[in-house]
């Protein structure tokens, strides 16, 4: 009925249009098997999406996030890691590596994520150290999926 999207703890350097999926203008195309039958008409998903971030969310996904949210989306968790930057990876004489900041990033209207993050519209802490095995960044993302299903 509908999709919870975990963005949290990842190195980000997801496409900047990974959020066509869930918002915006998707092209309508269909996707035709051997046999000549259509497969899918649209690949738009169309139901309620709620996404979690956290401060380990970072990079690409910060913007997959800020798009996300600009679109109505409800985003429960932390504050993203406000990092995002271009980077460039160097392979070092002894096999390590060195990722450097090489340019800026600023989206619509001179908006910078760089620093900033993106704020979740939901906050819900999650400290580690006294979790019991529960995540009640989880719990709370799908309490608001389930929220959104029952206002129809």
């Amino acid at each position: 009925d509908g999709v919870v999207v975990d963005l949290r703890g990842r190195w980000g350097g997801g496409p900047p249009d990974a959020a066509e999926l869930f918002v915006g203008d998707t092209p309508n195309f269909r996707l035709i098997s051997r046999s000549g039958k259509d497969m899918l008409a649209n690949v738009r998903w169309r139901r309620p999406v709620v996404a979690i971030i956290d401060e380990g969310s970072r990079s690409g996904l910060e913007l997959f996030a800020y798009a996300l949210k600009a679109n109505g989306i409800p985003l429960v968790g932390t504050r993203t890691a406000g990092a995002l930057l271009a980077g460039r990876a160097y392979l070092l004489p002894d096999d390590s590596m060195l990722e450097l900041a090489v340019s800026d990033a600023v989206i619509d209207d001179g908006v910078r994520l760089e620093g900033r993050g993106v704020e979740p519209d939901v906050t819900v802490p999650f400290p580690l150290p006294y979790a019991d095995g529960r995540d009640p960044q989880r719990e709370a993302a799908m309490e608001e999926m389930r929220r959104i299903l029952a206002k129809g």
